[in-house]
């Protein structure tokens, strides 16, 4: 960890202002990684939140059960930054903050099923072993308060917070989030 702080010693965040017609947008980054807690076999997801392109709250938690499949875990992470979208979104308003009326929070994900189950409003078996309080995302979705976009693994930001990543990797990753670009369609 030193060796790291001492390499780094140049890096930091650099908040600016971004024109956006003096409104502003939110956009976040979700990830999961399956059991890969050895001893309780729980899952550790994780989020980055961007207002304007500065990121403002990012977190890796392991979750508090043992989620039975990838999209579970990832539907689970998903969740938390919806949550954490919604408190960031009510804040501003609160606040009087200008929010840009025609962009909805995006929440971009790498797991096309929890993708799917959070776009989705039917309920079917496939689903039954989530847990309720973890549809809070479908009718957030439903509501049109966040929109839910897929990325590639290769480009999510939230790899980050959720495993060991190799230097070049890591170097990739932590250059992407500290240059964080509002057109991160075109990466």
């Amino acid at each position: 960890i030193l060796k790291y702080l001492k390499s780094s010693i140049n890096i930091g965040l650099e908040f600016t202002a971004k024109e956006n017609n003096g409104n502003f947008q939110i956009t976040a980054f979700s990830d999961a990684n399956w059991g890969t807690d050895l001893y309780g076999r729980r899952s550790i997801y994780g989020f980055i939140i961007y207002l304007n392109g500065n990121p403002i709250s990012w977190t890796s938690k392991k979750q508090s059960f043992v989620a039975q499949s990838t999209c579970e875990s990832e539907y689970v992470g998903m969740r938390e930054a919806v949550r954490e979208i919604r408190w960031c979104t009510q804040l501003m308003e609160e606040l009087k903050f200008p929010i840009d009326q025609n962009h909805i929070p995006v929440l971009y994900c790498d797991n096309q099923s929890s993708i799917s189950i959070a776009s989705n409003t039917r309920m079917d078996n496939r689903i039954k072993s989530i847990d309720i309080k973890y549809h809070y995302i479908k009718d957030e979705a439903a509501k049109k308060n966040i929109m839910i976009k897929h990325i590639s693994s290769k480009n999510n930001i939230a790899d980050l917070f959720t495993k060991p990543l190799g230097n070049v990797r890591f170097i990739f990753l932590r250059t992407m989030m500290l240059n964080y670009n509002m057109q991160f369609e075109e990466y």
